[in-house]
C-alpha cells in the first residue's frame, strides 16, 4: 500500500500541479484527489505497520523505521501547509504569503 501511495498516487499529483496547471484550469481537482488519496494510503499503511509490529516494536529504532517515520511526518506537514496556502490564496494579491513561500522553499523541491 505504501508503494501504491508513493509510486502511483503522489507523483502524478505533483506532475499535474507542475505541468498541467499552466495549460488548464481543471488541474486543481485532479491534484487534490491524487494527493489526498496518496496521503490517506500511506497513513493507512503506516497504521497497519504499527498495528502489525506493535507500537513498542524495535522497528522504529533502525534507520529504515526512523527515515520512514520522518517522511510520514513531513508528508503530512506538507499536506497541511498546502491546505493553508490554498486557504490563504487570493487571485489579486500583491505578493506570495510568507507561509506559502517557506512551504515551497523547504518542502516542495
Amino acid at each position: 500500500m505504501m508503494m501504491v501511495a508513493w509510486l502511483l498516487l503522489v507523483p502524478p499529483g505533483i506532475f499535474v500541479a507542475r505541468y498541467v496547471k499552466p495549460h488548464s484550469d481543471s488541474w486543481w481537482p485532479a491534484h487534490v484527489a491524487l494527493q489526498v488519496s496518496g496521503i490517506l494510503a500511506f497513513i493507512v499503511a503506516f497504521a497497519l505497520i504499527c498495528w502489525e509490529l506493535g507500537f513498542k516494536s524495535t522497528h522504529f529504532r533502525n534507520i529504515h523505521g526512523i527515515i520512514g517515520l520522518s517522511v510520514i511526518i513531513l508528508a503530512v506537514l506538507q499536506a497541511i501547509l498546502g491546505l493553508v496556502a490554498h486557504c490563504m490564496y487570493q487571485p489579486f494579491r500583491a505578493a506570495v504569503p510568507l507561509l506559502f513561500f517557506y512551504n515551497q522553499l523547504f518542502l516542495s523541491h
